[in-house]
Protein backbone atom coordinates (compact mmCIF):
# COMPACT_ATOMS: atom_id res chain seq x y z
CA UNK A 1 0.00 0.00 0.00
CA UNK A 2 0.86 3.64 -0.04
CA UNK A 3 2.47 4.95 3.13
CA UNK A 4 1.09 8.29 4.19
CA UNK A 5 2.33 10.90 6.57
CA UNK A 6 0.03 13.10 8.55
CA UNK A 7 1.08 16.57 9.59
CA UNK A 8 -0.74 18.22 12.44
CA UNK A 9 -0.41 21.73 13.69
CA UNK A 10 -1.85 23.50 16.63
CA UNK A 11 -5.10 25.42 16.20
CA UNK A 12 -5.31 26.33 19.89
CA UNK A 13 -2.81 28.82 21.32
CA UNK A 14 -3.15 27.67 24.92
CA UNK A 15 -3.32 23.93 24.21
CA UNK A 16 -1.13 22.77 27.11
CA UNK A 17 -2.77 25.04 29.67
CA UNK A 18 -6.24 24.02 28.48
CA UNK A 19 -5.45 20.29 28.43
CA UNK A 20 -3.88 20.51 31.90
CA UNK A 21 -6.92 22.35 33.27
CA UNK A 22 -5.09 25.62 34.00
CA UNK A 23 -7.27 27.42 31.43
CA UNK A 24 -10.99 26.73 31.27
CA UNK A 25 -11.47 27.76 27.64
CA UNK A 26 -9.29 27.12 24.59
CA UNK A 27 -8.01 30.15 22.69
CA UNK A 28 -8.51 29.21 19.06
CA UNK A 29 -6.41 30.52 16.23
CA UNK A 30 -9.36 31.86 14.34
CA UNK A 31 -7.45 32.59 11.16
CA UNK A 32 -8.60 32.48 7.55
CA UNK A 33 -7.71 29.21 5.86
CA UNK A 34 -5.23 31.00 3.58
CA UNK A 35 -3.28 32.23 6.63
CA UNK A 36 -3.25 28.75 8.19
CA UNK A 37 -1.92 27.33 4.93
CA UNK A 38 0.75 30.03 4.72
CA UNK A 39 1.83 29.30 8.31
CA UNK A 40 1.94 25.53 7.66
CA UNK A 41 3.88 26.07 4.45
CA UNK A 42 6.58 28.17 6.14
CA UNK A 43 6.75 26.13 9.35
CA UNK A 44 6.56 22.58 7.98
CA UNK A 45 6.43 22.19 4.19
CA UNK A 46 9.41 24.22 3.04
CA UNK A 47 11.85 23.05 5.74
CA UNK A 48 10.88 19.42 5.16
CA UNK A 49 11.13 19.77 1.38
CA UNK A 50 14.67 21.03 1.92
CA UNK A 51 15.62 18.02 4.08
CA UNK A 52 13.78 15.23 2.24
CA UNK A 53 14.26 15.10 -1.50
CA UNK A 54 12.42 11.90 -2.52
CA UNK A 55 9.55 14.03 -3.79
CA UNK A 56 11.76 15.33 -6.59
CA UNK A 57 11.40 11.98 -8.39
CA UNK A 58 7.60 12.06 -8.31
CA UNK A 59 5.81 12.23 -11.64
CA UNK A 60 2.26 13.53 -12.01
CA UNK A 61 1.14 10.42 -13.85
CA UNK A 62 2.49 8.09 -11.16
CA UNK A 63 0.80 10.03 -8.37
CA UNK A 64 -2.49 9.97 -10.24
CA UNK A 65 -2.24 6.22 -10.82
CA UNK A 66 -1.42 5.54 -7.16
CA UNK A 67 -4.34 7.65 -6.00
CA UNK A 68 -6.72 5.97 -8.43
CA UNK A 69 -5.56 2.50 -7.34
CA UNK A 70 -6.17 3.43 -3.69
CA UNK A 71 -9.58 4.86 -4.56
CA UNK A 72 -10.53 1.67 -6.41
CA UNK A 73 -9.44 -0.47 -3.44
CA UNK A 74 -11.62 1.60 -1.14
CA UNK A 75 -14.72 1.08 -3.29
CA UNK A 76 -14.29 -2.67 -3.74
Amino acid sequence: GVKREVFLFRLVDNLEAYMEGRDTEPIYRNLPFSELVAWWRERWLLPRAGRVDGWRAWRKEEIKNILLMEQNKATE
